[in-house]
């Protein structure tokens, strides 16, 4: 008989990490960037060591040569300001976060200590999105991975339990 107990490896999120929390973190970054404040965005990004990068890739493009780990936060400023650039804002559609943070288990990358969450984003950014995942810190609320694609439009997806589209006057946030 099945329940919905949580099982052995169960990770409750903490302060700072729970669902709209990471989604305002995320907004405020996506704020800062919208008025091109950097210092206002760099107060959303985690500071080198633990900033593992941010990559942002247009669909079909080939993959970043450097990989992950060789970025500033002034660089993940810069590339998320080109990302959004336009006369229209970004905006949050879907913030889906989980206990499970991206490279938190992988030695050999320094991530910020304490507990992380993963939170699953969809922006528009005029007839742009972005979609994908970022890292985020619970204690600072501070980015310190992301992994997202540009392209145009905005594909068929699902968040939270609903269909994404750019019509939403509020992000579908929720905890999976």
């Amino acid at each position: 008989m099945a329940t919905d107990a949580p099982g052995p490896n169960f990770k409750a999120l903490t302060d700072g990490c729970r669902p709209n929390q990471a989604a305002a973190s995320v907004e405020g970054f996506l704020d800062a960037v919208a008025i091109q404040d950097r210092e206002g965005a760099l107060n959303h990004v985690a500071e080198a060591p633990e900033l593992i990068g941010l990559t942002i890739q247009r669909v079909g493009s080939p993959p970043p040569e450097q990989g992950w780990g060789h970025q500033t936060p002034r660089q993940a400023y810069r590339q998320a300001a080109a990302a959004v650039a336009g006369p229209a804002a970004p905006r949050l559609l879907a913030a889906a976060t989980g206990p499970i943070a991206p490279f938190e288990a992988d030695s050999r990358y320094e991530t910020p200590p304490g507990d992380k969450a993963g939170v699953e984003i969809v922006v528009i950014a005029g007839q742009r999105s972005l979609s994908g995942k970022v890292g985020l810190h619970c204690a600072s609320g501070r980015i310190y991975v992301g992994a997202l694609s540009l392209q145009q439009g905005l594909r068929k997806q699902q968040h939270c339990g609903r269909q994404i589209t750019r019509r939403l006057r509020r992000p579908a946030v929720c905890e999976i």
